[in-house]
This record gives structure tokens, sequence and C-alpha cells, in this order.
């Protein structure tokens, strides 16, 4: 389970594995939008530029997610859809589904 503090600069990092494979940089560059689906509800860079980055760590083929400014506490989605978008998949690829929980951050 991944855990996202609400208002809070926590990241979590996932990396993008094709047929057993790792993304390449070159497969990495290729992307041009990445989106979340969480109680499906679409969060994506195109609107939320601050909380995907697939630029960082491209040369291991993990997207970055800063996800506390974006969610609101409390939710859990089990199901939690990563789409990818390039110039080839424009309307997006599902990437595969992870397990996101919003939690209010203390003060």
């Amino acid at each position: 389970m991944y855990k996202v503090y609400e208002d809070r600069d926590n990241t979590f990092a996932v990396q993008l594995i094709k047929n057993d494979v790792v993304l390449t940089v070159n497969e990495m560059q290729s992307i041009n939008n990445i989106g979340l689906v969480f109680e499906g509800v679409e969060y994506d860079y195109d609107t939320y530029n601050t909380a995907f980055d697939w630029s960082t760590r491209e040369a291991e083929g993990v997207v970055i997610f800063k996800l506390g400014g974006v969610l609101t506490a409390p939710a859990r989605d089990l199901k939690t859809e990563i789409v990818i978008y390039t110039a080839v998949d424009t309307v997006g690829v599902i990437w595969t589904t992870i397990d996101v929980k919003v939690l209010a951050a203390l003060p």
C-alpha cells in the first residue's frame, strides 16, 4: 500500500516494467502525460504537473508521485490505476493498479 499524507510533500515511486523488463530511457522520454485514476477520478500531469515526475529517475524507469496536494483524506482505493500516455497511445494505457491510501497529516 502506498500512503499519501494530505497537504504534505511525501512522495512514492513506482518502477514501470513491461514484459519483465524496466522501461528504457527512450521509452520513458516518449511519455507525454501520466494519470492516476483514484476513486474513479483521473488526476494527471496536464492538470497537476508538480505531482508527477518521470524524468528524474528515467534511467531506472521510475515515476515519482507527490499527491499530498492533490488527493484528500480520508480515502483509499485498492485499485488505483496508473495511466501512461504517449504520442502513439493518445487515449492512454492502463499500466498497472496499485493500492493508495490517503491519510490526514497530523499537525
